[in-house]
């Protein structure tokens, strides 16, 4: 009788233990880094039109034709409003380098283009929860929605074969873009306020702004559709208080 009596205080203790813990730091910030290549969605469709007179062919290409997997980072703030659920807000930040590259031809002769390199500044909000927070490896998950503002990006498109060169076509615009997704991710605890992990995730964005520098060439429908998913993969360290 004794001995259960004592092992359901230690267990008590335990858990009220665990949960004041908690409950002594429920804020956390924390930095993750790492790459974010899309997985789907169209850079620019393809069509057919005139340019300089020519007849002109354009192939669909979708962002990883263009950019590479690039570099991604997050910078964010938690606060647990209970022992295995945290409200989240992150300030976020992506880059990729374009390459030049063949996209169809004008009067059978190669078209080729180069974007200029994508930038982007995000804010995210959403939630967390984590399976065992307080154990030395603790799973979580995450859902998250928010808005990117995207720098413009204008194209050169060139005929080397010809000598021809169109420099700074205005394709898409600065823009705000709408995006949500969601995280799966795993922290190892390696002091009582710091946890390192790993984390990946699928995250859609919405179209981007698209000018018509292609106005009068019937190519105008290229830039119509921009939206995609890309898979963060990243490194975190978080410090919570």
């Amino acid at each position: 009788m004794w001995k259960r009596v004592m092992v359901a205080t230690v267990m008590t203790l335990g858990v009220a233990s665990a949960a004041a813990a908690q409950a002594d730091r429920p804020w956390s910030v924390s930095f993750s880094a790492g790459t974010a290549p899309s997985v789907s969605g169209l850079y620019h469709e393809g069509g057919s039109g005139t340019v300089l007179n020519l007849a002109t062919q354009v192939e669909e290409r979708d962002y990883s034709d263009i950019y590479n997997s690039g570099f991604a980072m997050k910078l964010g703030l938690g606060y647990a409003f209970s022992p295995k659920a945290e409200l989240i807000g992150s300030f976020t930040y992506a880059r990729a380098d374009a390459e030049e590259l063949s996209v169809g031809n004008v009067a059978g002769l190669d078209l080729r283009s180069q974007f200029s390199n994508y930038r982007d500044w995000g804010l995210e909000g959403g939630i967390r929860w984590h399976f065992a927070p307080d154990a030395a490896v603790n799973p979580y998950i995450a859902f998250v929605a928010g808005a990117r503002w995207v720098d413009a990006m204008p194209a050169t498109f060139s005929v080397p074969a010809a000598g021809v060169v169109l420099a700074d076509v205005p394709f898409y615009d600065d823009s705000v873009a709408p995006t949500f997704g969601g995280d799966f991710g795993v922290q190892f605890k390696v002091a009582p306020a710091v946890r390192l992990g790993v984390e990946t995730g699928l995250r859609w964005t919405g179209n981007l702004a698209d000018i018509d520098g292609l106005a009068g060439t019937g190519l105008e429908n290229l830039n119509d559709s921009s939206s995609r998913w890309t898979l963060p993969i990243m490194g975190t360290i978080t410090f919570k208080f």
